[in-house]
């Protein structure tokens, strides 16, 4: 199957199916050698920068004019995204597999349901958001997806409490 998908309107970027596909059995098979640590540094870098971006620039992040109060709960979530990072940043090593495995299930949980909400907003009043508020979106539902392929899909021992371990 060879087919043609335009990437543009002119017509000038041929894509082919194959290409595609391609590209999409390379990010999969890439996962397999997805490590924790490497989310929760990348986790990590984006809760900091957003954090201060929320915190120092929260108008950046309003599509309409200034409201106080809505500066006010901007600046809130930077200071809980920017907390979260740094709380993320310092237990990228920890040892305790029960510890990284509870941050592993609420950070999975916490990004999906945050990335539906973002989608969800974007979908029913698109006028209101920006080109950052669809970036962030899908950002998190990144971070949630690989949250949950580490907990759930990638049997890693670590995650496993003594008595569950086995001997594979």
């Amino acid at each position: 199957m060879n087919s043609h998908v335009s990437a543009s309107p002119s017509g000038g970027g041929n894509v082919t199916v194959q290409k595609v596909q391609d590209a999409a059995l390379k990010i999969i098979k890439d996962a397999k050698h997805m490590d924790l640590r490497d989310i929760m540094r990348l986790h990590a870098f984006v809760a900091i920068a957003l954090g201060l971006g929320t915190l120092l620039l929260p108008h950046t992040f309003l599509g309409t004019g200034y409201s106080h109060y809505a500066h006010e709960f901007i600046r809130l979530y930077g200071c809980l995204t920017l907390s979260i990072g740094w709380v993320v940043w310092k237990s990228q090593g920890v040892k305790d597999g029960r510890l990284a495995r509870a941050l592993t299930e609420t950070f999975a949980v916490s990004y999906c349901l945050q990335s539906l909400v973002m989608l969800r907003a974007q979908f029913t009043n698109p006028e209101g958001h920006t080109t950052l508020h669809w970036l962030i979106g899908v950002g998190f539902g990144f971070l949630g997806v690989s949250y949950t392929y580490i907990r759930w899909v990638k049997k890693i021992k670590y995650f496993a409490l003594p008595d569950e371990r086995d001997d594979e």
